[in-house]
Formats: structure tokens, sequence, C-alpha cells
């Protein structure tokens, strides 16, 4: 009876440790993931200064990468990459992406510009 509570309690401690070793695993691979989101936004914010400065192939290889790489596309990048296709002469893909951000923000969102009123 004593070997059988021993051994239960020792399969206790041994599942104790496997479960704080897959806490430890699952908190190591959610602070990877937000490393690699905030590497990923750093490069949107980078492709935007390349396409204020009128790099605009430059910018649109970041934003690719963006794209291809991030698992929720933000609005912003939307509307970044619809603007930029813009200026490599992309019209349809512009056209597409621009529908996109104003299907997602509609006419409200941070990037719409409101006509003036009177």
């Amino acid at each position: 009876m004593l070997k059988t509570t021993l051994a239960c309690m020792l399969i206790l401690v041994a599942l104790g440790g496997y479960a704080q070793q897959d806490k430890k695993i699952d908190e190591f691979r959610l602070q990877q993931e937000q490393m690699r989101k905030t590497a990923l936004l750093r490069e949107l914010d980078s492709a935007v200064a390349l396409m204020d400065e009128g790099q605009y192939a430059a910018a649109d290889k970041k934003y690719r990468h963006v794209l291809e790489n991030i698992r929720s596309v933000p609005s912003d990048l939307v509307f970044y990459f619809g603007k930029n296709s813009f200026y490599i002469e992309k019209y349809k893909q512009c056209i597409d992406w621009l529908t996109k951000y104003i299907q997602l923000k509609g006419t409200n969102g941070q990037f719409s510009k409101k006509p003036p009123s009177g």
C-alpha cells in the first residue's frame, strides 16, 4: 500500500514537472512569435519610409516580404501596399488592395480623406 502511494506521488510529481515544462515551452513559443511579429512590423515601417523617399521598388519587396510572413494582415499594410502599387504602375493591384482597405475600414478609416462639406 505504501509502495503504491509513493509510486502514485512520484508519478504526480513527474507529471507536474512535465506540465511546468510544457508551460515554459508555450511561453517561449509565444515570445518567439511576438518577436517575429515585431520584426515584421519594423519591416513594414521601413517599407513605408522607402515609399515616402520614392524608392517604390524597394518598398514593394519589403511589403511583399511582410505579406508573405505575417499571420494577420494589418489594415495599414493593406493601404500602404495598395498605395505603393499605384506608384509602380500596378493599377489593378492598387485598386484591389485599396478596395480591400475600404472593405476592412469603410470610408472612415485612418487613411480615408473626407470630402469638404458644404
